[in-house]
């Protein structure tokens, strides 16, 4: 065996991001958040940076993230929310899909909501039955994507 490898048929986990998720997590309180947001969005998919980034103190800070002026942010925020997902988010992330008038970040927020299964279908059966169908001119070209 060659030194540096591990053994043949033995896994190796590989050691958790700390410095590049402090990094990051520090970006996301800072001016320009909607990077460092998409980055943990794919971090996250890691069930060690997901515990990691749960436990920290700011964590119920993000669901402040999803009142944003910029939609970029909002979206990646929900996104992020929905890969962190707990039980406390339901409401943030239900008051944001009520308030959220930016087509392309709606789906984000539905998503992360999603996450909370069973919590969140009574929500999300009602926001369906009650949204009306939108013909804003932002929308005139997706609905001729569909279309053709």
């Amino acid at each position: 065996m060659k030194a540096g490898r591990p053994a043949q048929g033995r896994r190796t986990r590989t050691p958790l991001p700390a410095a590049r998720l402090n990094e990051l997590w520090q970006a996301v309180w800072g001016e320009d958040p909607q990077a460092a947001l998409s980055e943990l969005c794919a971090l996250a998919k890691s069930e060690r940076v997901k515990k990691d980034l749960n436990a920290r103190k700011e964590r119920p800070d993000l669901r402040a993230l999803l009142a944003d002026p910029r939609p970029k942010v909002r979206k990646n925020a929900a996104r992020l929310l929905g890969a962190l997902y707990l039980a406390g988010d339901q409401s943030a992330l239900q008051e944001a899909i009520e308030h959220e008038d930016t087509l392309y970040v709606l789906p984000s927020l539905l998503l992360a909501l999603g996450q909370g299964a069973a919590a969140a279908g009574p929500f999300l059966r009602e926001f369906a039955q009650k949204r009306a169908p939108s013909s804003r001119p932002e929308d005139a070209k997706h609905e001729a994507a569909i279309a053709s």
